[in-house]
Formats: C-alpha cells, structure tokens, sequence
C-alpha cells in the first residue's frame, strides 16, 4: 500500500535561512517494521513510476518498508518535466544565424532548425534548466538533509527499526546516499551505490560561470542546447555566495573529511560500491581513492566492484557507460546478498548528538538531536 506523506526539512542554512521547508516522500507497506530501504533517484530517468515500482516492489519481495521521497532540486531534467529557457542573450544569435541562412519571417528556434535541415551546420544555444519545484542547484547537502529527516519522520511515524536502514542509488542518488552517511554517521545499516561521484563536480555548482554545461540537450535535429540548473553559488572570492573550498569539501570525500566521519561513528556502515572502469561522469579514479582511504581509516565494509568488459552480462551489467545500464532491482539483490552473507553487526548510533565537519575555512554542525535535523556553518577563526 502507498502513502504519500508531507514532512519537515531543513532550510537552506547555508544562505542564513533559519526554520524549515516541507517536501514529501511515498513509502510503502508499513506494516514490514523490521527496516526501511530508501531507493534514492538520480536526475532522470529513474524518477517517479521507476522509482515508485521499485519501492513496491522490492518491500514485497525483502518484507521491509520501502520510500522515496522528493528532495531539494529534484526532477531538474528535460525528461523529469524540468523545463527549458533559453537565455535571452541567445535570441540575437538565433535571429542572426536565421538571417544568414536566408529564412523569412519569424527568427524562432524552430523555424531555424528548418533551414538548417538542409545543411551540414547545426548550432548551439545556452540556456536554464529550470526544476519542477522551481528550486535552484545547491548539489547534495539539502538533498541529503531531506533524505536524513525523511528517515527520522518514516521511522518515528511508522514505528520501524532505525537498525536496518538501507540506502540505495545510482549516480547521483548514490552520490547523496553516501552523503546522508557523512552527514549523519551512524544512521544507515549499507549503502548500495552504482556509479556516483566522490568529490564536487564543480559543472552542477557553477557550471554557467565556467562556460561547462551540467546538460545537453539535442532540442531538435539541428539545434543543440547546453543547458544548467539556476544556482546561487560564485566563484567570485569575497561574496557571500563563494562556493568556496569549505563549501566544496562539505560535499565530498576527501581522507580529513572520511576521518571526520570515521571518528563520529560512521565506520559500522556497510558500502557496496560498483563503477565502470573508464566512468567520464564519474571518475572512476576519485572513487577508488575514496574507497581505499575508507578501508584504511577503519570502514569495517567497503565492497570496490571496478567492472571491465569481462563483467558486462546482460543482466546486471549492460554496458560500460555511466551507470551500465545496470537494473537496480538486480543491484539491489546483489547488494543484499553481500550484506546476508557478511551479516555485519550494526546498531543505531542514538548517542549522537552532534555532527561537526572541520574545512579549509568553515565549519560545519549539524544538529542530530532536534525533530527535524538541521545545519548550521561558521566561518573558522
């Protein structure tokens, strides 16, 4: 059975937003009490029905309670119903290049495409990617924040066990799931992840300012759109909105911040990581140090699954793209199965209190104790 449930969240304590927001998540089969598994979508392809179906039925199949939920920036792609504005400063290029190519009439994106059908050109155009909860680009900490009091609010509500929460997502679900761990150690029982990044993939933070899009998009044959969420972050030093070393080190896996997780009790986490060997999407590299650092600071479970074309099956592994066009019911059963036969010992971290991240310039605290867990960041003296 689904429920679809409204709950509190965390503000965007980043930019001095102080209460909270709501969101909602879909959960399904409460009565499974003995945990919880959190399928967490990436950008695309795997929101809403995939992720739903998954949900229902992966709880029928494990007799778990199963959610996912909407977090902060979700459904920020074409194919999710994000829509597409082409940026003003493009029209100018369009009307030209229509003009040049002999149209007549009206210069829209369309009638140019037309003109260019004929032609062994095509153009590229610029523009905003805009979510459909109208919400702007903050890469990974809200999100994770969403997922972390998503848990607290299904757990409490439902009454499920808090020792058996598993995590699952590819690409940049696995990115946030991993995330959640940091941010909250001592929370999640595993993680599942498919191909997520390990550090800050500057082009989804900044992207426009660089000239890099997070997003291309084929609009139509001829016409090319290079595409970014709006986000409110600079590399401009001095602002208040300088993406600055903290803010880049808060969202990643570097060893100090792995140490900070490790000493805060995040060891006991049980962590399947696949990704394909050559991943541009994701570095394959930055995974496997993160990977390695965790085995050496003391991460009990760090499973490093590096596939090659020997591995591609037709069942789990598809391809070696980003992602490997891997089914995640499939990963999941995989998953699950280490974690049987491993059957690690983990017990809910209820002493925590406090999370606290030391960065280059920042610190950051997040408080675990509250209803809804929030953030909080101070400038390093």
């Amino acid at each position: 059975m689904e429920q679809q449930v409204v709950f509190d969240t965390c503000a965007d304590f980043e930019f001095g937003l102080n209460g909270t927001r709501q969101t909602d998540y879909f959960i399904y089969n409460t009565d499974y009490t003995d945990g919880l598994v959190v399928y967490i979508p990436g950008f695309g392809g795997d929101l809403g029905e995939y992720a739903k179906a998954f949900c229902e039925k992966t709880s029928k199949q494990y007799q778990m309670a199963a959610m996912t939920l909407n977090y902060f920036c979700i459904g920020s792609r074409p194919s999710a119903g994000a829509k597409v504005e082409v940026h003003n400063s493009e029209k100018a290029k369009v009307e030209q290049a229509f003009i040049q190519m002999g149209g007549t009439g009206e210069a829209s994106i369309e009638a140019l495409n037309a003109l260019l059908m004929n032609s062994n050109n095509h153009i590229k155009l610029t523009g905003d990617l805009v979510p459909t909860k109208n919400e702007y680009q903050n890469f990974g900490l809200l999100a994770a924040l969403d997922i972390v009091n998503a848990i607290k609010d299904a757990t409490q509500r439902f009454n499920l066990s808090l020792d058996n929460v598993i995590l699952v997502g590819s690409s940049y679900g696995g990115y946030l799931a991993n995330l959640v761990t940091k941010v909250y150690p001592g929370l999640v029982k595993a993680v599942f992840d498919n191909s997520s990044w390990a550090q800050t993939n500057l082009a989804y933070v900044v992207g426009q300012e660089m000239g890099v899009p997070e997003f291309s998009y084929q609009v139509y044959p001829k016409v090319i759109l290079d595409l970014n969420v709006r986000s409110p972050w600079t590399l401009t030093q001095g602002l208040p909105n300088t993406f600055s070393g903290g803010r880049q080190e808060i969202r990643g896996f570097s060893k100090p911040q792995l140490q900070s997780m490790a000493n805060q009790g995040g060891q006991d986490t049980f962590y399947v990581f696949y990704h394909a060997q050559t991943d541009n999407i994701a570095p394959t590299h930055e995974k496997i140090e993160m990977a390695n650092n965790m085995a050496e600071l003391g991460f009990k479970h760090v499973l490093m699954n590096v596939v090659d074309e020997s591995d591609i099956d037709g069942h789990l592994i598809k391809n070696l793209g980003h992602g490997m066009g891997m089914s995640m019911r499939k990963f999941f059963e995989v998953g699950y199965g280490f974690l049987q036969d491993i059957n690690p010992e983990f017990k809910f971290n209820d002493q925590l209190k406090k999370a606290e991240f030391d960065t280059s310039d920042l610190i950051y605290q997040f408080d675990l104790s509250a209803n809804v867990v929030t953030g909080q960041v101070s400038v390093k003296n």
